[in-house]
């Protein structure tokens, strides 16, 4: 039984990984171990996703999402005001600081927000329902966005920066093959908003919560000496972490851009984070790692396989963004860009249906799950799990609206 349990942790913790895993297992029976497996893995793509997290795990810590916070909450004054700049920061920080890392950091500060600060309800609606209504609302949009703006370029999620790199792409070609769809779902997104999501409530100013907390940390620090000393030289370390991580996010651009060798990149930001904050390194996300590396190693054998080659070669052939957005809604849209690329030569089809893919089940792209699961805990927490079905039905429609509006686009396109 325990044996069992120890299973089933691993995996209801990373699915993905553990069927990818077991999958390259399977297939190293067929193909047995020898030297061509080394140049199944594209380190390149490696070095960079991990470079990438590194760096974003700096701005992280140097309080850049603090920063963008309030000077958000400082000019919102309206419930659905909020609910919009939230989705639109989602949609355009995914493009730079990738759709999982921003969905990571937007959530929890969204559940607080909605729930906990500042939102008037009138009398006349009952207050809890509304709640969280336009609290599942914003988070489904807030994903959908996340997932949406992250297409744009090449490091905004990591099928992205594989396929780019894969297909050794023109960045400027990327941007205008994304770049209608990207626009759409825009559109798409405040069009959402100011259609299902409530106007009701109003907001309290960024100015009037910093007060409050600024006021709270006053009475802190007369009780305890040289506390306002050490915040003053805490904010100027942070000042100069975030210069410093900002410079290299210039670094890794220039890196994905192929003007930067990715080997002394990537060199460069692991001694400066070993040297200055080496607890960075516990941020990044080694399951997704390890998880291209056991795609690398079940593709490289497959490749190997005749039967199987001809198969993939055959079913991608009819039409790459179909077949791609399909199995995107089954196995996810980062295995299925690494999955279908060794058998297809139509980069652009693909690069789309697996962004598109993104959209339609919950699973399509993992980091919707990152929602869902802070979602699930918070209405776990107030005895609401009818409210997790809501979401999940919720989420399943607004996300097919919007793959279904996406794919006519991209019929009109082709």
């Amino acid at each position: 039984m325990k044996v069992l349990k120890k299973i089933k942790n691993i995996l209801t913790i990373d699915p993905v990984l553990t069927i990818a895993g077991i999958l390259a297992l399977i297939s190293c029976i067929f193909v047995h171990p020898d030297r061509t497996y080394a140049s199944y893995i594209d380190f390149r793509v490696l070095g960079i996703l991990c470079m990438l997290m590194l760096i974003v795990a700096g701005l992280m810590e140097a309080g850049l999402f603090d920063i963008l916070m309030h000077a958000l909450l400082a000019r919102v004054h309206s419930a659905k005001a909020l609910s919009l700049s939230l989705i639109l920061v989602s949609f355009f920080m995914s493009m730079f600081l990738t759709n999982d890392v921003t969905l990571i950091t937007i959530v929890p500060f969204t559940i607080m927000t909605i729930s906990h600060t500042g939102i008037a309800i009138p009398n006349h609606y009952g207050s809890h329902t509304l709640l969280r209504y336009r609290l599942m609302l914003t988070l489904i949009l807030e994903t959908l966005a996340a997932n949406l703006g992250s297409m744009l370029l090449p490091i905004g999620n990591p099928q992205n920066l594989y396929l780019y790199n894969y297909f050794s792409m023109n960045l400027g070609h990327f941007l205008i093959t994304m770049l209608p769809f990207t626009l759409l779902s825009f559109l798409l997104l405040i069009g959402a908003v100011h259609l299902f999501i409530p106007n009701d409530g109003t907001v309290k100013k960024a100015n009037e919560i910093v007060a409050a907390e600024k006021k709270a940390e006053k009475k802190a620090t007369k009780k305890e000496s040289g506390k306002e000393y050490e915040k003053e030289s805490e904010s100027k370390n942070k000042t100069r972490l975030l210069l410093l991580y900002a410079i290299l996010f210039v670094i890794a651009v220039l890196t994905v851009a192929r003007i930067v060798d990715y080997k002394l990149a990537f060199l460069a930001v692991a001694v400066i984070t070993l040297c200055v904050k080496p607890r960075l390194f516990k941020e990044v996300n080694y399951r997704l790692l390890i998880t291209f590396v056991f795609f690398y190693v079940l593709i490289g054998n497959l490749g190997r396989i005749p039967a199987f080659h001809d198969w993939l070669v055959s079913i991608t052939k009819t039409n790459p963004l179909l077949i791609s957005v399909a199995a995107s809604q089954v196995i996810s849209n980062v295995p299925a860009a690494v999955l279908f690329s060794s058998f297809t030569p139509s980069a652009d089809n693909l690069l789309i249906g697996v962004n598109l893919g993104g959209l339609g089940t919950l699973i399509a792209s993992m980091a919707s799950l990152i929602t869902y699961q802070q979602y699930s805990a918070e209405m776990r927490s107030l005895n609401r799990k009818h409210a997790i079905r809501d979401y999940i039905i919720y989420f399943t429609n607004y996300s097919l609206v919007f793959l279904v509006a996406l794919l006519v686009l991209a019929r009109i396109i082709k």
